[in-house]
């Protein structure tokens, strides 16, 4: 559930970056904030690892949006993943075949 609500809290985070990228600094070539559903796009499918873009990097995002919401979300998806396949790993070596629940609470707890 903390895993979860930490890949929330950076894709508002994220999100708030790319919406106000026109108003805040490191942005030397006055570059407007992005649409909606263009920016709900680009956080959902960095924060999910999959890292879809529909807008040209440079010309679309300013430097501040690059080294901090693209980058610290493709940090933060990795890592994710990597903790919940440990996660994963450890519920399924630790504990004996055929009991279900308490593999399930020992994943739900990440």
């Amino acid at each position: 559930m903390h895993l979860i609500a930490f890949n929330a809290l950076v894709a508002i985070f994220s999100f708030v970056i790319f919406y106000l990228q026109d108003k805040l600094f490191l942005n030397p070539n006055s570059i407007n904030s992005m649409k909606g559903d263009l920016n709900l796009n680009t956080v959902i499918s960095f924060i999910t690892n999959t890292n879809l873009q529909h807008y040209s990097g440079e010309s679309a995002l300013s430097l501040l949006s690059q080294n901090t919401g693209i980058l610290f979300a493709m940090f933060v998806s990795s890592a994710s993943g990597y903790s919940a396949c440990m996660a994963f790993c450890h519920a399924l070596c630790s504990m004996q075949m055929g009991n279900f629940m308490k593999i399930l609470c020992v994943l739900l707890r990440v």
